[in-house]
């Protein structure tokens, strides 16, 4: 059975919202576009994430909430992945980075 890779980029600020939907064969390359839309999230020069959630130290500031389950080697065994942030103070702002394997039907 074939599959794919999606990562998509679900995010909201107070001006602005968006759906981003990546499509890959291997996981490898799913992971790095996933891996690079994190990195591109917390630099505080694109994204309103890296300028307000973290710390000059990368600590999470209260009001914001980040979750992630890119630990304990999923990434080894290709398992689908996340890395969400939330601000607590205001529901319209967010930021859901997924990774998933999906099977493909069909020959």
């Amino acid at each position: 059975m074939k599959e794919i890779f999606i990562v998509s980029f679900d995010w909201a600020c107070d001006d602005n919202k968006g759906l981003d939907i990546y499509a890959f064969t291997t996981y490898q390359a799913a992971y790095k576009k996933f891996d690079s839309l994190i990195k591109d999230e917390c630099n505080p020069d694109m994204s309103w994430v890296g300028d307000m959630v973290f710390d000059e130290n990368g600590c999470v500031q209260s009001g914001y909430d980040v979750s992630t389950n890119d630990c304990d080697g999923r990434k080894e065994r290709k398992e689908n992945l996340y890395w969400n942030v939330d601000d607590l103070g205001n529901y319209c702002r967010y930021s859901y980075i997924f990774l998933e394997k999906k099977e493909l039907l069909g020959d």
